[in-house]
């Protein structure tokens, strides 16, 4: 079975988001490999499922980046089992890594994530303030930088519940958060999709904590990485 995309929401991270409806359908692992090449994320597609690309379609349906889905036409059974279950399993498992990771005061333990990128990020002071810009703009924080170079450290409070997050650039490649004592899930999980959409896509993965030193990005300021 191909996915062949019909229309797309789209746009370079932080900017508006423009609609291209393809006169020509493409297959999703297309549109997605130009999304990359163009440095744009995909917001929504409207698509259809079928045998081969110029088939006939099995399946007609939307979904977002924030897992709203819409039956439009065709089976039923292929949208459910194939797409709702594989949702509900991804939000799933985010939601697990997500969750409880608040700061004990009995244990004083630390429960970090990370989110791992494939390339260089925090190269220098200006892709540290590149993602300083775009969290200050979130309606609903507000930010505290204590270190901006060479590496990043800086605080989040989350005005709706009063969660509050420790965020560090690990290291060229890698953004460390640390919830507070006070951090919900869904405080955390805002501001992981805040980073993702509107900065960078990475993948979030359990880690123990360490404090980014210098050397860390000794590669970049020197221009050998």
């Amino acid at each position: 079975m191909l996915i062949r995309c019909v229309k797309a929401k789209h746009g370079i991270k932080g900017d508006r988001r423009d609609t291209t409806q393809y006169e020509t359908p493409r297959s999703h692992s297309e549109l997605f490999d130009q999304a990359k090449e163009l440095n744009e994320q995909i917001s929504n597609i409207q698509f259809d499922v079928c045998s081969e690309l110029d088939g006939p379609s099995n399946l007609s349906a939307f979904l977002s980046r924030e897992g709203v889905s819409k039956y439009h036409t065709g089976s039923v059974n292929l949208f459910v089992h194939a797409l709702l279950d594989s949702i509900s399993q991804t939000v799933g498992e985010k939601a697990n890594i997500l969750s409880n990771r608040a700061r004990s005061a009995q244990a004083f333990s630390l429960k970090p994530l990370e989110i791992l990128y494939a390339e260089e990020k925090f190269r220098d002071r200006q892709d540290n303030d590149r993602l300083i810009s775009l969290l200050s703009q979130l309606r609903h924080g507000v930010v505290s930088v204590f270190h901006n170079n060479p590496y990043l450290h800086l605080s989040f409070l989350d005005y709706l519940d009063g969660s509050s997050f420790d965020i560090f650039a690990v290291d060229s490649k890698t953004l460390s958060i640390v919830p507070a004592f006070r951090s919900s899930t869904v405080a955390l999980m805002r501001l992981c999709e805040a980073i993702d959409n509107e900065f960078e896509d990475g993948v979030i993965k359990q880690t123990t904590f360490r404090r980014p030193t210098s050397s860390d990005f000794q590669g970049s300021l020197d221009g050998t990485s």
